[in-house]
């Protein structure tokens, strides 16, 4: 069991890791979806991938998708100390986390 926290406060932080998981799958969704309707539609247009500002586009849609990825990945990392009871605890110190910085970012391993 955390000595850090109580039972409600890792609850609570568990359930918005959690609401934000969802979110974020959501999120890789759109963008991979995007992205596919964008590339069928460059099958479909001889041009469209030639334009650069099509280019543009693609690049930024792909750098949205990697950070929703990113992101998921931390949330997973978060869920997983919490169940290993190592949650709240700076990976560089070794000393726990500001309880008011987990509240604000949950993903969070660093206490600085």
């Amino acid at each position: 069991m955390n000595r850090y926290f109580s039972d409600s406060e890792l609850s609570f932080i568990q359930g918005k890791l959690l609401s934000d998981r969802e979110k974020t799958l959501n999120q890789i969704d759109y963008w991979e979806n995007l992205i596919k309707s964008f590339s069928d539609r460059g099958r479909n247009e001889t041009n469209v991938l030639r334009d650069s500002q099509s280019l543009s586009e693609v690049e930024n849609y792909m750098y949205q998708l990697n950070r929703q990825k990113k992101h998921l990945r931390d949330i997973m990392s978060a869920l997983s100390r919490i169940k290993n009871d190592t949650y709240g605890t700076c990976k560089i110190t070794g000393k726990f986390i500001d309880k008011k910085r987990l509240m604000a970012i949950p993903t969070t391993t660093k206490s600085i």
